[in-house]
């Protein structure tokens, strides 16, 4: 299945317009943001907005992705330590994977980025498509 993100954000664009939105509408326009290029340069900061304002696991998860996009790996890798700790978790959610695998890949363990890769594919939501993406990219 192929997306439409642009449209999404188009969609996103409009509910922050209308002076409506709130935190979870501006992560939604950066978590789709992600799917379109170049990411725009103010995702990172409207992404740590979102959190600010929203303080949960999806806006967590934006930020730590964005944060990858930006070269901030360090800071994605704190937020992922912390989503494990504040979830009381011994291993990420399928889509946190995302994170792992491009922490790895940034180290350079190719297969452990794979891996961490095919874990988000498998679940299918829309993070697979970022997955994919990189997939393409250790070929």
């Amino acid at each position: 299945r192929q997306a439409n993100y642009e449209g999404v954000v188009q969609v996103q664009q409009q509910i922050q317009k209308s002076g409506k939105a709130g935190g979870s509408d501006l992560n939604n326009l950066v978590w789709f943001s992600l799917f379109v290029s170049p990411l725009p340069p103010d995702a990172e900061a409207r992404a740590r907005q979102a959190w600010k304002e929203d303080d949960s696991e999806n806006t967590r998860h934006t930020l730590a992705c964005v944060l990858l996009e930006v070269g901030k790996f360090t800071e994605a890798r704190q937020l992922l330590i912390d989503h494990l700790d504040t979830e009381q978790l011994n291993e990420p959610d399928p889509a946190w994977y995302y994170v792992v695998g491009r922490l790895a890949e940034e180290e350079g363990l190719l297969d452990q980025a794979r891996a961490a890769y095919q874990i988000v594919i498998e679940e299918g939501k829309d993070t697979a498509d970022l997955a994919r993406r990189r997939m393409e990219k250790l070929k």
